[in-house]
């Protein structure tokens, strides 16, 4: 969600650039999403995925010391909805350099919706990198000092073009 709103923050903030890292652009299309607030008051938490934990970490030491809770409160997923249908208006008005992220193997968000946000932004200066070796969580697992170095050089090169 970090990214989600550093992205809508863009356009709101005078920043120089952003990079975005894992970043969803919709949630999976579920009847269930137009009754959320509803079943909330019912169903107060659910699974965060199909897959066990950790399953998605490359890294498995990394895994160990991450902090992550096995469900997500029910609330939260429509209002997550809610603020990635902002997003998705808000991209279109994306203008500084823009810098995403996101593994080919992540379960969790898929790949897909960086091409979706990608196609959306209005920023003239917009990179792409899918990186592998990582789930979900890239600046934790293995290939975070790939994620680290992309992230450096291109903050490194909006502020120089900035001078």
């Amino acid at each position: 969600m970090g990214a989600v709103l550093s992205l809508l923050m863009s356009t709101r903030l005078d920043v120089k650039s952003v990079v975005a890292m894992s970043t969803p652009y919709e949630l999976a299309k579920d009847w269930r999403l137009n009754y959320i607030d509803l079943l909330s008051k019912f169903i107060p938490y659910l699974p965060k995925g199909k897959y066990l934990p950790g399953e998605g970490w490359f890294d498995q030491k990394a895994w160990q010391d991450h902090i992550s809770h096995p469900k997500n409160p029910v609330r939260s997923i429509g209002q997550l909805n809610r603020l990635l249908a902002e997003m998705r208006a808000a991209l279109p008005k994306v203008s500084v350099p823009t810098l995403l992220i996101h593994s080919k193997n992540d379960n969790y968000v898929l790949p897909e919706n960086l091409e979706k946000i990608y196609v959306a932004l209005g920023a003239s200066d917009k990179t792409k990198l899918y990186i592998t070796e990582s789930g979900h969580v890239v600046t934790r697992d293995a290939a975070r000092n790939q994620v680290f170095d992309a992230a450096y050089q291109f903050i490194r090169r909006v502020e120089s073009e900035s001078k």
